[in-house]
Formats: structure tokens, sequence, C-alpha cells
């Protein structure tokens, strides 16, 4: 059996090489959800580089083998914070990098904090990850067009 090489990390997403790497790799993650969903016009593939590298956000990134197959951004406000970004490189869908990068998220957080996001009602494989890592969900509302699904989970139990 081959030995997997990877680690969860933070990343400094100012760096032109790790941002010119985020954007490709969530280009072609939201390129699928967009044929998924019936997007043709699907908002998160319009960011640009510079709008990347300008953000505020913390990212997080999976790392295998020296490359980066998954990322995980969010935003912080008190205890609250807000996932603005999970993607995986469609190479390696259903290999668990999602769940790994939510897992490491909910470890760097304290007890008591709220983890929520936002997902394409239609992008059933995204809310199944979700799902499965306890988070509860519900319907959004609708964003540029886009019926969005919400989820939401407490660190440490809760939030029923």
């Amino acid at each position: 059996m081959e030995k997997i090489d990877f680690m969860v990390t933070m990343i400094n997403i100012q760096e032109e090489a790790v941002g010119t790497r985020i954007l490709d790799l969530q280009r072609s993650a939201y390129a699928v959800e967009a044929r998924l969903i019936g997007c043709g016009d699907f908002p998160p593939l319009r960011e640009m580089l510079d709008d990347l590298r300008h953000c505020t956000d913390c990212f997080l990134v999976f790392v295998e083998k020296g490359e980066i197959v998954g990322c995980l951004s969010y935003e912080r406000a008190g205890g609250i914070f807000t996932i603005t970004r999970l993607v995986v490189s469609p190479r390696h869908f259903r290999r668990g990098i999602a769940s790994a990068l939510l897992r490491d998220l909910e470890s760097r957080l304290s007890p008591g904090s709220v983890i929520c996001a936002s997902t394409a009602d239609l992008n059933e494989p995204a809310i199944r990850a979700y799902e499965k890592q306890g988070y509860k969900t519900e319907a959004g509302p609708v964003s540029q067009g886009i019926a969005l699904r919400r989820v939401r989970k407490q660190v440490g139990g809760g939030l029923d």
C-alpha cells in the first residue's frame, strides 16, 4: 500500500506563487460546480488574482506530495468563523480532502465557536461533505440567481 504524504497547513495568500496556485485550483473546482448546478456565469469564477491576494481571509491548504490539492479559507467575526471557499482539485475528488480541511479548521477553534458556510443548493456533493462532518443544513437565500444552502456547526457540539 502506497504511503500518502500530505499535510494541512496555513498559507500566506499574498505570495504571488501561492495566490496563483490557489486561483488555478479554485477555477478548476468551481468550473465543475458551475456545470453541476447549471450556472453559466458562476460568480466565484470571476475572481482575479489581485482580488484573491488582497482578501483578508485565513487560508488552510491540503498539500499532497508537495502539491496544493485543496483549500479552505475563512473569515472570523468574534466566535463565528465563516468559510468563504472550500475547493478541491477535480483530480482529487472523493478522497476526503474537503473533510480533512473541515476537521483541521475545527481543531484550531475553541469549543463553542461556530463555523458556517453557504453552498449552492444543487451542490449535493458539498452538502454531503458538510453533513458527514456534523454540519446542520437549512435553505438559504438566493444570491446572484443561485439558490443557496446554509451550513452551520458549533465546535464541541450544540446548535440544535
